[in-house]
Order: structure tokens, then sequence, then C-alpha cells
């Protein structure tokens, strides 16, 4: 305004309708608004990598508290049957105990309790030697059988 006052003019307003920057100034914002887009993509790529990576872990952790549940139900459930397997043998080896012991009591024709004790032991003696036997034929058929031990007649009760 300083120069123009002294012809007489005062400028008031400017308005610019085109404006062209030199071929420097074109390829430096273009530089800059090349190097903005590959910022912007490497920060859309790593934040998609941490999310994928986010996703698999929590696929990896929540994979394996459900193993670790199945086999926690699994030695629950191994168990319970293992007890229940075990009571049902207990029940079986009681009504044969007293199955036998009833017999022998039968067989001496009375039935004090000396008669009855001695009943009961002896049907437990000869349960377990029922049971002796049928282990060493399992032991006898087994493909590494050497030597059966048997017991003699003076080991026996």
């Amino acid at each position: 305004n300083a120069v123009s006052q002294t012809w007489g003019v005062e400028i008031t307003r400017v308005e610019l309708q085109n404006m062209e920057p030199s071929h420097d100034i074109l390829a430096a914002m273009e530089l800059q608004m090349a190097a903005e887009r590959k910022k912007r993509a490497a920060i859309l790529r790593s934040e998609g990598e941490r999310t994928t990576l986010i996703n698999e872990a929590e696929g990896r952790a929540t994979a394996a508290v459900a193993d670790a549940e199945a086999q926690k139900k699994t030695v629950v459930l191994r168990a319970q049957a293992e007890a229940e397997r075990q009571r049902i043998e207990a029940d079986g080896l009681q009504v044969a105990i007293n199955t036998v012991a009833l017999a022998l009591v039968n067989s001496y024709g009375y039935a004090d309790e000396d008669t009855r004790k001695e009943s009961v032991e002896g049907a437990i003696q000869f349960l377990g030697l029922i049971r002796y036997l049928e282990t060493q034929g399992k032991f006898a058929a087994s493909n590494g059988t050497k030597v059966l031990m048997l017991p003699s007649k003076n080991s026996l009760p």
C-alpha cells in the first residue's frame, strides 16, 4: 500500500485468481503427500498385524482353556467310573463272601458266633485263593512268562 499511495492509489483488497507453484515446490508437495500416505499405510498395516496377533493369541488361549477343561472332565469321569467299578466289585465280593460263608455254616450243621466267624474267614481265604489262581493263569497266558511260582501246601492258610 505504501508504494501505491505515491501514485494516489489505495489498495483495499487483493484477490489471487491463479497461482502456479514452481516444479520444485510441486515435487516437494508430492513427496510429502506420498510420505504421508506411506505413513498411514504402515500404521494401518501394523495395526492389522497387531489385531491378527491378538486374535491368534486369544484363540490359542481359549483353545488351551477348553482343552484343560476337557482333560479335567475326562479325569473326573474316569475317577468316577473307577470308583463305581470298585464299588460294584466290592459289592460283588461281599455277596460272594456271604454266600460262601453261609454254605460253610450250613455244612457245619450249627451256627454259633465262632462258627460264623470261622466261616467268614474261610470264605475270604477261599476267594483269595481263587483270585490268586486266576492271576497266575493270566501270567501263564502272557508271552513274557518264563517261570510261575505256585504256593505249596504249607504256604496256604
